[in-house]
Order: C-alpha cells, then structure tokens, then sequence
C-alpha cells in the first residue's frame, strides 16, 4: 500500500552530521512525512538511531573535488530522485547545496537550503574550488527557492548573490541543545576542552597556542576530536608535536 505522506529528501554530506546537529528535526520530520536521508558518505551512525530510516548514500568522499567522480554522483543523485518523486529536497551543507542547485530545474520538487555554514569552498583557495565557487554563485542566483542561514556574514553574502526578491531567513544556528547540556558557573578554572573536527577554520591552531601561552597557570587542555579528510584539517604528525599540558582523546 502507498503511503499517503509527503516525501521529503533530507539531504547532506555525511549521515553523523545530523546526529550531531538535526537529530531532534529528523524525528520531527519522520512523524508526519516519508523521509529519505541521501547523503555523499554513509558511516552507518545515524542507522543506528534510526534503524527503519531509508538512507542512501552517493559512495563519495565529502571532500572530494574530482571533476569525473562528482559527475557521477551528481547522475546517481538524479536518478534517485526521479526514482523517488519527492515533495521537497531540504537540503544542508554548501556541497548538498551546489548538487541540488545543479539539478533544481530538472526535478519537479520544492527545494528549502541550509547553508550551516561555507566551510572549505570559501575558505580554501585554488583554481579548482574557486571554479566551484563562481559556478555556486550563478547557481544561487537563478535558484527560486527559500534559503536558510545561521550568521550575518553567511547573510549578507548570500544576499549579495542573490536577486532582491529572494527570500533569505538568518537564524541563530544549530547551537548546544542546553537542555541537555546545562550551563554553570566554574568556581576555579583547571582544564579547558575543545570539541570538533581538527580544522583550521575551527580555530585549533589558536586553541593549541593558547595552551604554550598558559603553561605557567598549570591548566589542562583537552581536545575531543577527529583529523578529517577536509583540506584544512591538521596533519597526525602535528598531534605528536602538542605541549604537553594538551591531551589529545581521539573522537
């Protein structure tokens, strides 16, 4: 028997992402709409939570800039969406963004995007991912639909790319869940911590000098997190080379 829900194609780059930053959304969705999830790489974390959830992925890096192999994911994308036939493609992440964009006028869908940020293809430079850029741009221009950002600098600069009339939300981001996580005042300050993807962007250069900076206030530093395939993840042989008031965890 048909379902009679609206489908909805929850799309982004890697399945933990929406553990980490839309897991409260995603089971708001799977009540009232047939939810898809594609995503470019499938670490299998969100099955886990979601064992009856529909996950595909595009079986490719996120990171990956390959001319070839981001044709044929952007082919297998279509394919699975003229497949499907859904009602909306909610979409998050600058790369999720560029392949919807791409096939917008081929797929008879609404289309809602998130940019959570502008990650590597702003902050990185090189010909290719400048080409990519200035492509997302006309992209972003032509698109119709709704789109959603997390800052003011995200706002002004997708508005700069955008004709006047379209319709560009800010709001306050993703953030920490303080229900869970409830904040509280530190009688004494001994052990600092940093949470996230080892990137540039994310500021663990500076949280690392901070730590050579601060040896003579006998503090701990700690860091929760992972090396990524992203380009402006730090190297394995730059964890060998922390101070040794820095503890490094893993993910």
């Amino acid at each position: 028997m048909s379902s009679s829900k609206k489908k909805i194609c929850f799309f982004t780059t890697v399945d933990w992402f929406i553990l980490t930053h839309r897991k409260k959304l995603l089971r708001e969705l799977i009540e009232s709409y047939d939810v898809t999830v594609i995503v470019f790489e499938n670490t299998k974390k969100l099955e886990i939570s979601f064992p009856k959830l529909e996950i595909l992925s595009l079986n490719i890096s996120r990171s990956n800039v390959s001319f070839f192999k981001n044709i044929l994911s952007l082919f297998k994308l279509f394919k699975i969406s003229n497949k499907k036939k859904f009602d909306l493609f909610y979409v998050v992440g600058v790369r999720s963004i560029f392949f919807t964009l791409l096939l917008e006028i081929f797929i008879k869908s609404s289309f809602l995007y998130t940019f959570s940020g502008l990650g590597t293809l702003f902050t990185s430079k090189g010909f290719i991912l400048s080409t990519y850029k200035t492509l997302l741009k006309i992209l972003v221009y032509f698109s119709k639909s709704n789109i959603i950002v997390q800052n003011q600098e995200d706002l002004n600069l997708i508005k700069s790319y955008s004709k006047p009339e379209k319709k560009i939300t800010c709001i306050l981001g993703s953030g920490v869940d303080l229900e869970t996580f409830k904040p509280s005042r530190v009688k004494k300050l001994k052990k600092i911590i940093f949470v996230g993807r080892l990137l540039k962007s994310k500021g663990i250069l500076e949280y690392i000098e901070l730590a050579k900076r601060s040896k003579k206030y006998g503090l701990e530093f700690n860091i929760y997190g992972s090396i990524d395939d992203n380009l402006e993840s730090i190297k394995q042989i730059d964890l060998k080379n922390l101070p040794k008031q820095v503890i490094f965890h893993g993910n």
